[in-house]
């Protein structure tokens, strides 16, 4: 089922999934993934962002569009991308071997990822893929605002849309194993059959006035006790996906009253996802038909079971056995499935903030955002999907020791599988996403340092999809994931340097799924103990002002920009920015920034080239998306 949300966040899913490498048992052709993630500038570099008080000018109009009043007349910032990455290595995935009982008959049926038929045993298997990535550091952005007068400014800025895309495909080799065994049965199934553990026969026949008992003195034919039925097949698979979420720019107005400044923003949203998967079962061309052997003697004829059971050359050996055809259909198709489509959709989010000054530079703010409760509809077009197979589900395999099997493992034509409404392959004319709601309220004071405080509440759930116990998907909300953010600047004693910092708490969510919520209640533990919240970013910063000129360095972790990737929170200007730091200088009314941000997938990538483990891993191996941003403002 497409899910917007699971798409957007499989850069870094995948890679997290990554381990070392190790002898192979599949070689899975290849994977490979492109991302491109936009980056933006930090305007208080080693705070930290989203402080709605301090916003001011374009570059901050998410944070608050009040903040477009506090720009002098104009303000232009630009933003280069600097790198792109791309890596290969080889990834390792470990597959389980399965078994089960075939119905309510003996047959025992295990599905092995091999064709190897000498190494048919349960085991934990390796997969080896070749998968490349490429990363863009970040597209060209250009901010423009306009105060063309004390009580009205606009502005515009533009916003680098977020493209990833996956493509896997490759063989996996398989065989299913049918399993028969008579060893050590009594009475098989009332056909009078009987063997001990051995393996010596005993067949005794009752009907009206004739009764007889005959033993073999030795073990039967060792082919006729465990019979192994093997269908080699593999499974073609070609996964084809890519998203596309593109925010074009942010329109602001904004409207000063004395103390007060409004705000309003409109975001246009639009986003696309092309979906093309497929995956086929394929009987193996060098597949033969199965046999299944049965004693060679007429079970109402006392003089052949006699015959046949003193006599070791027959029931010892395979002459004394018929062979029973099972019709396999090699080099054919028996199982095929296929879901394609693309969907795209749109929405405008607007976002109303406000802002009042409280003397000596104090100010309160609160920002609504996506007031207008703007989803995002993904609409189908395109949309073809079909499942079907050729295995025989519905009747059970009549095995019977002496007269043969009564059985066909795979039918002349396919049946359509079904699935229940959102399951499986099911691909919905159109699909719904809440763009997140949030109000943020906030305070800022210059003295005696500098302090800004922000709570952030999110207003609307975040909805995930698991694999409930009965094996169907099923939609969970996580409610209450707020946010509190504090960040200062401090002047070191009276000297040109000054110290910021900043962090962000996340408080603990609720969800409506037990198991989930157990899931949550352990990641906010520490020795043991429930904690209410959990720290999710922190930023810290030194600049210096000499002879005019300010210059800094900052360095941040935040990994509210991951939980906000997966919420489809495009417009976060952290996204992707689990780990950055940045240069800067500014003077007059120029600022130059380098802003580097961690390429947390081309990191991997290049450890798993490498052939390094990630515990022997250093600073200097990160690879990193690199910007340089230029303001002006006068």
């Amino acid at each position: 089922m497409f899910n917007l949300k699971k798409i957007a966040g499989l850069a870094f899913v995948l890679f997290l999934m990554i381990q070392a490498p190790a002898p192979a048992d599949i070689n899975f052709p290849y994977t490979n993934l492109k991302g491109n993630l936009p980056v933006y500038e930090e305007p208080f570099n080693g705070m930290g962002n989203y402080y709605s008080s301090l916003s001011n000018g374009i570059r901050t109009v998410l944070w608050n569009p009040a903040g477009i009043m506090k720009i002098p007349t104009v303000e232009t910032s630009a933003t280069f991308p600097l790198r792109l990455g791309s890596f290969s290595f080889t990834r390792k995935t470990n597959i389980e071997d399965t078994d089960f009982t075939a119905g309510a008959s003996s047959l025992v049926m295990g599905v092995y990822w091999t064709n190897d038929l000498g190494d048919l045993t349960k085991k934990t298997r390796s997969m080896f893929s070749q998968v490349n990535d490429t990363s863009g550091g970040a597209t060209f952005l250009f901010d423009q605002a306009l105060r063309f007068s004390d009580n009205f400014a606009v502005g515009v800025r533009a916003l680098g849309p977020i493209d990833i895309q996956s493509q896997m495909a490759g063989d996996f080799p398989l065989t299913s194993r049918y399993t028969a065994s008579f060893k050590n049965v009594t009475d098989y199934g009332g056909k009078g059959v009987s063997t001990d553990v051995n393996g010596k026969l005993s067949y005794t026949y009752s009907s009206g006035s004739l009764n007889y008992t005959y033993t073999t003195e030795n073990p039967l034919w060792e082919g006729f006790l465990t019979q192994n039925l093997d269908v080699p097949a593999k499974a073609v698979s070609s996964l084809q996906n890519s998203v596309n979420v593109s925010n074009s720019m942010v329109i602001t107005g904004g409207y000063q009253a004395g103390n007060f400044r409004f705000g309003l923003n409109v975001v246009p949203i639009s986003a696309t996802a092309v979906i093309d998967n497929s995956v086929q079962v394929v009987i193996n061309k060098t597949a033969s038909d199965l046999y299944f052997y049965t004693p060679n003697f007429d079970p109402n004829d006392e003089k052949t079971v006699a015959d046949w059971t003193m006599d070791q050359n027959l029931y010892g050996t395979s002459r004394g056995y018929t062979a029973n055809t099972i019709n396999i259909p090699n080099g054919e198709v028996v199982m095929d499935g296929r879901y394609r489509g693309t969907y795209t959709g749109s929405a405008t989010r607007m976002d109303l903030g406000v802002s009042m000054d409280m003397g000596n530079g104090s100010v309160l703010s609160v920002v609504s955002e996506n007031f207008n409760s703007a989803s995002l509809n993904m609409k189908g077009t395109g949309i073809s999907y079909y499942a079907n197979q050729r295995f025989n589900t519905t009747s059970i395999p009549n095995i019977d020791p002496v007269s043969g099997i009564d059985w066909k493992p795979f039918n002349d034509g396919a049946s359509d599988i079904t699935f229940k409404e959102g399951q499986g392959l099911y691909m919905e004319p159109q699909k719904t996403f809440q763009i997140p709601k949030r109000i943020r309220v906030g305070f800022s004071t210059p003295k005696p340092f500098l302090l800004a405080i922000d709570y952030e509440m999110l207003t609307t759930p975040v909805n995930i999809s698991i694999t409930g116990v009965n094996g169907l998907q099923q939609s969970v909300a996580i409610n209450g994931l707020n946010v509190l953010r504090i960040g200062g600047e401090l002047q070191v004693l009276r000297s040109p340097v000054f110290l910021r910092g900043g962090f962000g708490i996340l408080f603990k969510p609720t969800s409506d799924n037990a198991d989930v919520q157990t899931k949550i209640n352990n990641y906010f533990k520490i020795g043991g103990k429930s904690l209410p919240v959990f720290p999710a970013k922190a930023d810290i910063g030194l600049s210096t002002n000499i002879y005019g000129t300010n210059t800094g360095i900052a360095f941040g972790l935040d990994a509210l920009s991951l939980i906000n990737m997966y919420e489809i929170d495009v417009t976060y200007s952290n996204i992707g920015k689990a780990l950055f730091y940045t240069l800067y200088a500014n003077r007059d009314n120029w600022q130059l920034s380098y802003i580097a941000s961690a390429d947390i997938a081309g990191t991997y990538a290049d450890l798993q080239a490498q052939n390094k483990p990630i515990g022997k891993a250093s600073l200097s191996d990160i690879k990193w998306n690199q910007t340089i941003a230029v303001s002006y403002r006068f």
